[in-house]
């Protein structure tokens, strides 16, 4: 392949991600709004339901967001019974962020869900061609 096709080609390739993307951010909004949830506090959900101890401060830093926009973001999750604050016992400065087993159940209802739309949609994706996407994105990411 010509350098000029293999940009071309590259250019193609990103506008094809791009137009991707803003296909599967519209269905996502609409999905989350539809459980009462926004991106944001699904990320926190998934993020907390890794186990490990996490911090309001650790969130911010990981998603650019500020502690008080993050404070934001959590307090309606706290409000609905889905994580809780947890003051750690030898720095009180510290608090963690909990998932609660309501927070659990709705996080793994959401991420059950969202697998089965995601499947519906890549029902004429092949199972090598799903291995040859998750290499390439693998190798992008």
């Amino acid at each position: 392949m010509s350098r000029s096709q293999r940009r071309k080609n590259i250019d193609k390739l990103f506008r094809q991600m791009t137009e991707m993307s803003n296909c599967v951010w519209r269905r996502n909004v609409s999905f989350l709004e539809k459980h009462n949830i926004t991106s944001a506090q699904m990320k926190i959900l998934s993020v907390l339901d890794s186990g490990e101890e996490v911090t309001t401060s650790m969130i911010a830093k990981h998603s650019g967001h500020t502690l008080s926009a993050i404070t934001q973001i959590i307090d309606p999750l706290v409000i609905e019974g889905y994580i809780i604050r947890e003051q750690n016992s030898q720095d009180r400065r510290i608090i963690f962020l909990k998932l609660t087993v309501s927070g659990k159940k709705k996080n793994n209802e959401i991420k059950k869900e969202y697998v089965e739309l995601v499947s519906k949609k890549m029902i004429n994706i092949s199972d090598h061609e799903i291995e040859i996407m998750l290499k390439i994105f693998e190798k992008l990411v």
